[in-house]
């Protein structure tokens, strides 16, 4: 339950992901659009699979690669795992959640 509890918290994934993913539309013109919250994460990958085809992937982070060869360099200094985000995609239940009450913020404006 506190890995759930820090994830809403700390981020709120589909916005987050649903603005990556306008973004990379807007960097090479395309028009990805994820249909519901299950499909926001599938449509994430094929976004940031084709900016990386494009050999654009960098621009996710920064409008330079030297910036973003920094960070990674800084990154891999240490050790890291992307074990959090598996755990928390993990929780149908928080997807579920978050789609219900961002449904009740966009009818209160």
């Amino acid at each position: 339950m506190f890995g759930l509890i820090l994830s809403n918290s700390t981020l709120a994934l589909t916005s987050s992901l649903e603005a990556q993913i306008q973004h990379v539309n807007e960097l090479i013109n395309t028009n990805f659009e994820a249909t519901s919250a299950d499909s926001i994460l599938s449509m994430f990958s094929l976004a940031r699979r084709t900016l990386s085809n494009r050999g654009l992937v960098y621009k996710m982070l920064s409008d330079e690669k030297k910036t973003t060869n920094m960070l990674g360099h800084i990154d891999d200094s240490h050790g890291r795992s992307n074990d959090f985000a598996k755990h928390v995609w993990g929780y149908k239940i928080y997807m579920k959640i978050l789609g219900k009450k961002r449904r009740i913020l966009r009818c209160q404006f």
